[in-house]
């Protein structure tokens, strides 16, 4: 019964390991310091998906970033740096405090609070609310 007992619990923590990316704080700095391109896969705000920033594609660099297709949500380009030093929070060189939810390889999701709602030319060109944005990296 105790070989089992010892047997079961070696499985059991060879399965929790296996398969699984470190996404620890540190692991999640590290995806963010390597220059990647991601693109915008779904956008939620305030819990409803939005089309308002599709096309969106979003480069961080070491403590530097791009984008294309970002509108007044996301400037061209800007630094950023961590909150705290987690990895957990960055924020931009405007301001903005973006929580990072998801980095690993293959995803990017990211969580901020956008203020304004700012018209052009007669249609949005971003909503306020609570923005969950949802990136894949492209390959």
């Amino acid at each position: 019964m105790k070989r089992l007992t010892v047997t079961t619990l070696l499985l059991a923590f060879l399965l929790i390991g296996c398969g699984k990316e470190d996404l620890t704080p540190n692991a999640q700095t590290e995806k963010l310091l390597r220059a990647q391109v991601w693109e915008l896969t779904e956008t939620k705000i305030d819990g409803v998906i939005s089309n308002l920033y599709d096309g969106l594609t979003l480069t961080f660099g070491s403590k530097i970033y791009s984008t294309t297709n970002g509108g007044k949500l996301w400037p061209a380009s800007g630094t950023w740096d961590f909150i705290g030093g987690k990895g957990a929070m960055i924020i931009r060189n405007d301001g903005l405090e973006i929580e990072v939810i998801k980095a690993d390889a293959a995803n990017l999701t990211i969580s901020f609070f956008w203020y304004s709602t700012i018209y052009e030319g007669g249609r949005k060109g971003s909503l306020s609310g609570l923005h969950v944005m949802t990136f894949k990296r492209k390959v």
